[in-house]
């Protein structure tokens, strides 16, 4: 568990820190800058999470996905689809998985049909042939994403 944490918390710094750069302190960013979606000042270009749109979701750079070991596996046929069960994301009340579409991983609600200890049989309406799920690396994801808007809650994550 220790592990765990330590490894997250890497990743966290990870995220935060602009590539080739030491990152300014909370009070020097301008909130300005967020737009509308309350983007963080921790996305753009030269950094981890290089885009971020609540419609689209986040695109990271490819350093990035080496670096998180993010492995994204094509979705074959039509629903219901199996996927590892490693690919599964537990957020607020619902399961969903990270759907890769032209270059952005969106987290997706999915209903699941069928559970076994290494695989997952479900729906949802959301996936459709040529899309890709995430099946590794989900949790670091998962941290990216509310890291790029802000937190769980609204506005910032400080």
């Amino acid at each position: 568990m220790k592990k765990i944490l330590v490894s997250l918390l890497l990743v966290s710094i990870f995220l935060i820190q602009p590539v080739g750069k030491v990152r300014a302190s909370e009070e020097e960013h301008d909130h300005a800058e967020e737009g509308p979606e309350k983007i963080s000042p921790t996305v753009g270009s030269g950094k981890a999470v290089t885009e971020a749109s609540r419609e689209k979701g986040i695109k990271l750079s490819e350093k990035a996905l080496q670096v998180l070991g993010i492995q994204v596996r094509p979705i074959m046929g039509n629903s219901p689809f199996q996927i590892p069960a490693a690919a599964l994301v537990y957020f607020q009340d619902e399961i969903g998985v990270y759907r890769f579409r032209g270059g952005f991983f969106t987290l997706i609600p999915v209903k699941i049909l069928k559970k076994t200890e290494s695989d997952i049989t479900l729906m949802s309406g959301e996936l459709r042939p040529g899309d890709g799920i995430a099946q590794k690396g989900v949790g670091f994801l998962r941290v990216a994403e509310l890291e790029a808007f802000g937190g769980a809650e609204e506005g910032h994550g400080h």
